[in-house]
């Protein structure tokens, strides 16, 4: 058998040849050489061309290290996350943006209550700070939470230059908060700005 494989591959070649793409040379090559039957040890070196391997098969595995350069890669395909980090060129450098906020302070301003009734302590930013929040309590002497069962905090919440609070998309410079005494009472109601400025 060993004598006669080159006669018979010989044949097959003479055969496919002869019929080309035919249903009879299809046949003769499956009964010579049966499907997966061809390995890496029966192809010569170089019998593989590109022209031969379907787009889309080859993958990074496939390839040795460095076995591509930039002549082999088509402009505009790679994306920056292609690139490791420092191998790209820095762009310009854009416009500088406002200075922010360093420091946040609190302004604070208090009514009384000791007529009873409502009243309204009003905290304002400083010149060149920004309001970014505020808060309302109602305190006794030596700023200690009062526990004064006459007395409500009615609700604090940003305000205008005018006094009002206000109306969306609006910016704001103080912070309110209202109380009500049902009697005469030592506490009082005191607002708080939270205030940043540069």
């Amino acid at each position: 058998m060993r004598h006669r494989l080159p006669l018979v591959l010989s044949t097959t070649a003479l055969l496919v040849a002869v019929l080309g793409a035919t249903p009879i040379a299809g046949a003769v090559k499956t009964a010579v050489l049966p499907a997966r039957s061809v390995g890496t040890d029966q192809l010569r070196t170089g019998a593989v061309t590109s022209a031969k391997i379907r787009n889309g098969t080859v993958s990074a595995v496939d390839m040795r290290p460095r076995s591509l350069t930039g002549a082999q890669v088509r402009d505009g395909s790679l994306l920056a996350v292609d690139f490791k980090p420092g191998q790209l060129p820095a762009g310009p450098k854009g416009d500088e943006g406002d200075p922010g906020a360093t420091t946040v302070v609190y302004r604070r301003g208090q009514a009384a209550l000791e007529a009873g009734g409502i009243a309204q302590a009003l905290a304002q930013c400083a010149g060149g700070e920004t309001l970014v929040g505020g808060g309302g309590a109602l305190l006794r002497a030596g700023d200690t939470i009062s526990a004064d069962p006459n007395v409500h905090l009615l609700g604090d919440y940003p305000v205008t230059d005018s006094g009002t609070p206000p109306t969306d998309g609006t910016s704001a410079r103080a912070w309110a908060a209202l109380a009500r005494a049902s009697e005469p009472s030592s506490t009082r109601v005191v607002a708080f700005a939270a205030c940043a400025k540069p």
